[in-house]
């Protein structure tokens, strides 16, 4: 004969509990709602397919092999590159003035102060 064994219901709620008590609180055994726990589902499903498609995991000199083909890493060289070359301008400039011409020069110094920032208000 296999014993049954009730569980004890809460007497405000007639909610079942766990069986656990701690300093006289009982646990009640109440489930989370199917909303949140299909978000979760959801959020690990979306977490796999983020790591398929992009590089998501760090490795030492790179990151693991991408699907859709995008790089933030990539991207940040381009912007880099593109940054340089639009400087490049006033950097060779610089490089071929002499200090009073800098100093006369009213946009070559504005490039310089800016730390070469002074350029992109052209572009924006």
């Amino acid at each position: 004969m296999a014993e049954t064994h009730d569980k004890e219901r809460d007497a405000i709620t007639g909610t079942e509990t766990t069986g656990h008590e701690w300093d006289g609180i009982k646990e009640l055994n109440t489930p989370l709602p199917k909303w949140w726990v299909w978000t979760f589902y959801i959020t690990i499903v979306w977490g796999i397919g983020y790591t398929i498609s992009y590089p998501a995991w760090p490795l030492v000199s790179s990151a693991t092999e991408r699907v859709l083909g995008y790089s933030s890493r990539m991207a940040v060289e381009e912007a880099i590159e593109a940054n340089a070359e639009a400087q490049r301008v006033y950097t060779d400039m610089i490089a071929a003035m002499e200090m009073d011409e800098i100093v006369a020069d009213v946009d070559v110094v504005q490039f310089a102060r800016a730390g070469g920032a002074a350029i992109f208000r052209n572009y924006c």
